[in-house]
């Protein structure tokens, strides 16, 4: 919601969603592209077992708390205070909480990759998201998993990672645009043997964010579709 308002053409939005502060990273690809597939699938358990992980979370969070009084957020934790409190947390949580924090400080890498245009290092670090979203987050499935384990496999792929809140939906890569058609074709073939599914593929690119139209646009909508009919 934030970024389909907030949007800028051509950059990338850093936002912190405790204070709402966000800042903008001018995201110039070259010859790189962004593209989304769908895996067309919806696995039933991302309400309550999403939900289940913030609550995790705020497990995690209350027993640092006790520890670290200072703290305000779990993202803002280091790795280090997690690992002391380990044999005080529950395994599941220790991974919710693992997974936060160290996706908090693959932002911070990912921003600085994109000002210094090192797009193979922001390529490896969708990689390792998706990973954690994997094994310690635990929002898998597995038709995602399947795009990301088969895009790592293409030459020209330099990262992959599924998108929102898992279970399904899509996944994000970043590709050379020269092969932008065998990508597609190449994936989209292994995903149809291997689910027997259409898939779905979408060019993204930073836009600008959705914005009210004067009233003559849609008075020229109007008109336009009033003299063909």
């Amino acid at each position: 919601m934030f970024a389909s308002i907030m949007g800028q053409k051509d950059q990338v939005i850093r936002l912190n969603c405790q204070s709402l502060d966000y800042e903008y990273f001018p995201f110039q690809s070259g010859d790189l592209s962004l593209v989304l597939c769908d895996t067309t699938v919806k696995h039933n358990l991302v309400d309550s077992e999403y939900n289940q992980r913030r609550i995790d979370c705020e497990t995690g969070f209350s027993v640092l708390k006790q520890y670290f009084p200072e703290l305000s957020t779990l993202a803002e934790t280091s790795l280090d205070r997690l690992l002391y409190l380990k044999n005080e947390i529950d395994p599941t949580v220790f991974k919710r909480c693992k997974y936060v924090i160290e996706e908090s400080a693959r932002v911070e890498k990912a921003c600085q990759s994109i000002q210094n245009q090192d797009f193979i290092t922001f390529g490896q670090l969708m990689f390792q998201t998706h990973e954690g979203l994997d094994k310690l987050y635990e929002v898998r499935c597995p038709e995602a998993n399947f795009l990301v384990e088969q895009a790592a496999k293409h030459p020209d792929c330099l990262g992959a990672r599924m998108m929102g809140a898992g279970f399904g939906g899509c996944t994000l890569n970043l590709i050379k645009r020269d092969s932008l058609h065998s990508f597609k074709t190449l994936l989209g073939g292994q995903y149809k043997t291997a689910f027997n599914l259409e898939m779905n593929f979408y060019l993204a690119e930073p836009s600008v964010g959705v914005e009210k139209l004067p009233r003559y646009v849609h008075l020229q909508e109007h008109l336009f579709k009033k003299n063909r009919g």
